[in-house]
């Protein structure tokens, strides 16, 4: 080679030289890659799930070395599947939080990571990210129209709301998912929706259909021999079982499911253990029950612990070993008080509904056992899950609370493997004066139980009779109380004799009944409850108590009064002609001084949100508000109150008005029919309304004629100057009943009294 060709060779060779070794390095490092990835992949086919991972991560490092993002993002994609099936579920949702960092502009990639996420937090139990990351998920399956991955986003979103107990919208979203499932030809998909539909329709009560959807969902299982499809299903089948009361044919089920392989077992044994119960066989029942606890726990899964726990509640209180029954049931609901803090918004509508019977047997227990504090505590726990679900999940104040276990207690659970870090939460009645008592109500399956305090004593009553034979009673008595029908007193009689008869002795030396109900018994106009010589409103003062209720602050003697009012009709609401004497009678101003007090009037055009504001703003002690006020059941943005002008000021509004009535000793809502739904919604209104300033608010749970609230009501503010809120309140009804125009308790039972009754 001649000298000037080698020179020029040796000036080339240095300078690619660096280039050409770090190719070669990259070359290196991603055979390296495939190596360690191709290993990895042989131990996860081989079932050595521990030993892929280091194999897998090596890949990883190296791929990322190598700027490599989208094998990056498929190995980290693996890594969290192996640590899912390992039961890792923590590290693998910070696994595939990376892969979605990575994944931000493949929409379908996205979408696919957004759905895996979405399953880790639901089976971590935060139901709130897991339908965040499902309705993206289902936004950018939309988007690039795939719908296999579509349906499987359905599917799983329909999980959630079923699992909230929102089993009208979950069937929906199962409908759609089943549709796709089948223009796909996705035979194993379409067999798990069809099992989730029959869940809904066991739950919607119609047994058939569901057993049959299961039916449908093992046939096609079997067909595709999927072991785990088919256990699920065989599962969902004892439990269908189970209810048809047919046993044997349910534990067969279980069993066979038990058979098929370990997806599920915690759930299944919890079923079977719960059968055996029923079969009385206590040695199987209670073993089979503790397994499932133990797997639940071992499995990280907090919704499968929970329902464990209350299956033992129950399978003790089936044995007649209520010790047992109240340690297990303490444990569940602290289960599901962690559970409800992960509850979103949009789930809150029915999720109380369905943990509910929970909490109220366990009170049940502590009745029977003469513990009356901690029952209370744990009803005062429902009534914030309640009032919890009515502001949809965003009041911060409310934290969820826990219920203590005694020591004794503890030594029952020592060998459950569970940390006993309860706290005590009992908070105790504040001191009652003489004359006034505290009822607290259940509700129970079975029977209607009640506790009553007082200064000087606590009892617990029961009177026996279906729930459901009770909701019945109260509905008819509503409705015949409405139309003014003439059996009204003969089911007025009925509902007394079943809820204040069994502590009538109790309360003999009570002028003023601070009453906590529960379900339907919110429905009911407690004043016009009659024991065949006299109503309920001719013995005592009768308040309703919530978990803001100041019962002991110091009244303002001194009371101004803002009246606010419509008596226009407006869209799809009735005039209300009697209103602006109704005002007038209450507040007096230099144009009227035949007003009970001194303050201000905005009627019709002037009474508008603006005003409002402004006005409150004063800090009058009275607000009396005559005007329509419309309730939907559990939703507060489509529950409003109609302004004088026609528009809306709905509860969500007024909720998000920090401090809207600082200083109002009473809140009225008058002519209004404010009590609908399952009556959750007015007394969680009262409560909104007490954590935003108010003290006391008076409602109405049936529509009042205008023409009765217009003497009913001003006659309450003269009579208040001289004597208690409730007092006055209960005066002015007796009054009223005395006339022969309105002696109907149609025109003066349905106002009640929220709050601080002095």
């Amino acid at each position: 080679m001649p000298r000037t060709h080698a020179a020029t060779w040796i000036f080339l060779l240095a300078l690619f030289w660096p280039c050409y070794a770090q190719v070669n390095d990259a070359v290196e490092r991603a055979m390296a890659a495939d190596r360690a990835f191709r290993q990895g992949e042989q131990f996860h086919q081989q079932g050595r799930l521990r030993e892929a991972i280091p194999a897998f991560q090596t890949a990883l490092q190296l791929r990322q070395s190598l700027n490599d993002a989208r094998s990056s993002a498929l190995i980290l994609d693996i890594l969290a599947a192996i640590h899912h099936q390992l039961g890792e579920k923590q590290t693998a949702l910070e696994y595939f939080q990376q892969v979605l960092t990575i994944r931000r502009n493949d929409s379908r990639d996205e979408a696919a990571t957004l759905h895996n996420l979405g399953v880790l937090y639901s089976e971590l139990g935060d139901k709130r990210q897991a339908l965040q990351h499902f309705e993206s998920a289902v936004y950018w399956w939309r988007q690039v129209r795939d719908q296999r991955g579509l349906a499987a986003t359905l599917n799983a979103t329909g999980s959630v709301y079923s699992w909230a107990g929102q089993k009208e919208t979950a069937r929906q979203f199962y409908e759609e998912a089943l549709l796709l499932k089948r223009v796909t030809k996705d035979r194993g998909g379409e067999a798990y929706v069809r099992n989730n539909l029959g869940a809904i329709w066991s739950a919607l009560g119609d047994k058939r259909k569901a057993r049959d959807q299961f039916q449908a969902a093992l046939a096609v299982w079997r067909e595709l021999q999927d072991r785990q499809g088919q256990a699920l299903a065989l599962t969902n089948l004892g439990v269908v079982f189970t209810e048809l009361n047919e046993r044997q044919k349910a534990v067969e089920q279980f069993q066979q499911a038990l058979l098929l392989g370990r997806s599920n077992e915690a759930r299944t044994l919890g079923n079977l253990g719960f059968v055996y119960a029923l079969m009385d066989d206590k040695v199987r029942a209670l073993a089979t029950l503790q397994q499932s606890l133990a797997l639940a726990r071992q499995a990280n899964n907090p919704d499968a612990e929970a329902a464990s726990l209350t299956h033992l509640m129950l399978a003790h209180r089936q044995f007649k070993q209520p010790g047992e029954a109240i340690v297990f049931g303490k444990l569940a609901i602290n289960s599901y008080q962690q559970l409800r803090a992960n509850v979103q918004d949009a789930l809150q509508q029915s999720f109380v509904q369905s943990k509910a019977d929970a909490y109220r047997t366990l009170a049940e227990l502590l009745i029977e056992a003469g513990r009356l504090l901690e029952a209370q505590a744990v009803l005062r726990m429902l009534k914030e899950q309640e009032y919890f679900e009515y502001v949809r999940g965003d009041d911060d104040s409310l934290t969820p609370r826990r219920i203590a276990l005694t020591t004794e207690e503890l030594e029952i659970i020592k060998g459950t493997n569970k940390p006993a870090t309860a706290e005590n939460l009992m908070s105790s009645l504040m001191p009652l004066e003489p004359g006034t008592a505290a009822v607290f109500t259940i509700v129970g399956a079975e029977k209607y139980r009640v506790l009553v305090f007082k200064s000087d004593a606590r009892v617990a009553r029961e009177y026996e009779i279906k729930a459901s034979e009770l909701n019945h009673k109260i509905f008819a008595f509503r409705e015949a109380l409405n139309a003014r029908r003439p059996d009204f007193m003969q089911l007025s009689r009925e509902l007394y004799r079943i809820l204040v008869a069994p502590i009538r002795q109790d309360l003999s030396d009570t002028k003023t009944v601070l009453w906590s109900l529960d379900g339907a018994l919110r429905y009911v106009p407690l004043a016009a409850l009659h024991d065949g010589k006299k109503y309920l409103v001719e013995s005592y003062s009768n308040v309703v108590q919530t978990l803001s209720s100041r019962l002991h602050d110091p009244p303002c003697k001194n009371w101004r009064g803002l009246g606010l009012g419509l008596s226009k009709a407006v869209a799809g609401f009735p005039s209300l002609a009697h209103v602006p004497a109704e005002l007038s009678s209450i507040i007096r101003s230099s144009a009227n001084s035949k007003g009970a007090l001194d303050g201000r009037l905005l009627l019709n055009e002037t009474f508008t949100e603006t005003t409002m504001k402004a006005e409150l703003k004063n800090h009058y002690p009275a607000v009396h508000i005559a005007s329509h006020f419309k309730f939907e059941p559990g939703n507060e943005t489509d529950s409003y109150l109609v302004l004088g002008d026609g528009s809306p000021l709905t509860v969500a509004q007024l909720k998000a008005w920090q401090g809207a009535f600082t200083g109002v000793e009473l809140l009225t809502l008058s002519a209004c029919e404010t009590g609908v739904g399952d009556g959750r919604e007015l007394e969680s209104f009262g409560e909104i309304a007490q954590r935003q300033g108010a003290k006391a608010v008076i409602a109405t749970l049936l529509r009042v004629p205008d023409q009765s609230a217009a003497v009913l009501m001003p006659r309450f503010y003269q009579l208040r100057a001289t004597m208690s809120k409730a007092e006055a309140l209960r005066q002015a009804q007796l009054e009223i009943l005395q006339s022969e125009q309105f002696k109907h308790p149609a025109f003066w039972s349905p106002y009640i009294l929220f709050g601080n009754f002095q």
